[in-house]
């Protein structure tokens, strides 16, 4: 007999699912087909484990499916989108009820937790939003892991570690970073196994003051400070640094402010100024360094090679600071403009498009006559080089 691939698969349940509920069946009944007749998942069509997570979250997902804010990545998550827009908010609240009521099949015990130090040690990092227990943590959306299928757990890990850019919300950018912080595949294996033998907490028996209670607790009160600080913190882990542009839509080729990752490696160069444009020239005269424009176009060529050699380039530059040496020809005043003609040449071009946070100051003199162009900055050196 042939194999029938995922999208058939999908297909098929995707008919049945819809084909239900004109043959009476509950709402909670169609999640069967899918999640096993106890609710215990279906590794075959990656259906997890519904009666080990929460009321909350199940409700709180069948919404998100609904509403097209998960599930468009792949045909099962179609199946899911499908079937929870047939369902009203009543009968969503029904299943999320119904679901984790079942009896589990009696073949089907808790294992006992297997004796991983690893993973064991690194469940604290879970703790933080899910739980001691895992048991999940309403307050932080993050559902319950203790009992859920291994191989499912597994799954999610790897979604959360190859989403694109337009799913980096802060949760997925908070899973990312703590992923990263836990190690290997090997490590991963050992930790969804780990979880997977652990004791489900028991929702249906919990009222709701004692979730209340449960989710108000000194140590679930410094999770969630912690998972606030993880995921403030993470889109750094994904992107070492980040960029903020000058408000109101200002098009200024500078940042507003840059800021950069815990580990990122920083390299405080020193300033760079001209080299004469014409030696034979009376020496220090505007022949010999040019006018502003020429000068700083020469400081720029100079750190060019200066970067080149240090492995980074203009493009990694976080912060500059320009020190500016008033001319006759503006008067005393700083020759602003003749600067930005050679700054916007390195700087907001479309080769070169990062824009560092920058200050440019006036000065009365620099380190030889005549000259007017001293340029210093901060790079950030990418991770891994």
């Amino acid at each position: 007999m042939g194999t029938v691939s995922d999208a058939g698969i999908a297909t098929i349940l995707l008919g049945a699912a819809l084909i239900a509920p004109s043959t009476g069946a509950q709402p909670h009944e169609q999640c069967l087909l899918c999640h096993g007749v106890r609710a215990q998942g279906n590794q075959a069509i990656g259906a997890p484990s519904l009666r080990v997570l929460a009321p909350w979250y199940v409700e709180q997902q069948l919404h998100a499916y609904r509403e097209g804010r998960r599930g468009g990545n792949d045909e099962y998550g179609a199946v899911m989108q499908a079937v929870a827009a047939a369902m009203s908010d009543e009968q969503i609240a029904s299943v999320a009820r119904t679901v984790i009521s079942l009896e589990p099949e009696q073949s089907s015990p808790a294992g006992a937790v297997p004796s991983e130090p690893t993973a064991a040690a690194a469940y604290p990092a879970c703790a933080a939003c899910h739980g001691d227990d895992a048991g999940g943590n309403q307050t932080l959306g993050a559902p319950a892991l203790a009992g859920q299928n291994a191989w499912y757990l597994r799954k999610r890990m790897d979604a959360f570690t190859s989403a694109s850019e337009s799913e980096q919300d802060s949760s997925v950018l908070a899973m990312q970073a703590s992923l990263v912080s836990l190690g290997g595949a090997d490590a991963l294996d050992q930790l969804s196994q780990y979880l997977a033998a652990l004791p489900p907490v028991d929702h249906d028996r919990l009222s709701g003051q004692q979730e209340s209670a449960k989710m108000n607790t000194p140590r679930v009160r410094a999770a969630a400070m912690l998972a606030s600080t993880m995921i403030a913190a993470a889109p750094l882990a994904a992107q070492e640094v980040t960029r903020y542009p000058l408000p109101n839509g200002s098009t200024f080729p500078i940042a507003l402010a840059v800021e950069t990752s815990p580990n990122t490696t920083l390299i405080h160069h020193s300033g760079l100024t001209p080299r004469p444009v014409d030696p034979d020239a009376e020496r220090f005269s505007e022949a010999y360094w040019g006018d502003t424009k020429t000068q700083a176009m020469s400081v720029f060529s100079r750190m060019e090679t200066s970067l080149e050699n240090l492995g980074v380039g203009f493009g990694d530059i976080i912060k500059m600071t320009v020190f500016l040496v008033g001319t006759e020809a503006t008067g005393g005043r700083l020759d602003f403009a003749g600067f930005m003609e050679a700054y916007t040449q390195y700087f907001g071009t479309e080769e070169q498009p990062n824009l560092p946070a920058r200050s440019a100051v006036q000065v009365a003199g620099l380190a030889a006559p005549g000259m007017l162009v001293e340029v210093e900055v901060i790079i950030a050196r990418p991770a891994g080089e």
